[in-house]
């Protein structure tokens, strides 16, 4: 589960936002670039991440969890 304020941020981020959360799950001083939400197969909304790290970037995927939090989920492509 990504903490509050990630999950906020991405709850109202428009499409190409960039924040740089204080910690995240993928370490810290990371860049999070959010994509369009869309809505997947299980009907959650999801959104793409590019998570920017001094080792370099990675895609990440996020789907709402619950009615507050989001969460990171293996991608199935």
């Amino acid at each position: 589960m990504l903490d509050e304020r990630i999950s906020s941020y991405l709850e109202g981020a428009g499409t190409g936002a960039v924040y740089q959360p204080d910690a995240s799950p993928w370490g810290s001083g990371v860049m999070l670039t959010v994509e369009e939400t869309y809505v997947a197969a299980s009907g959650r909304p999801c959104r793409q991440l590019q998570v920017t790290t001094g080792q370099g970037e990675r895609q990440v995927l996020a789907c709402r969890a619950n009615d507050t939090r989001w969460a990171e989920v293996r991608s199935l492509r």
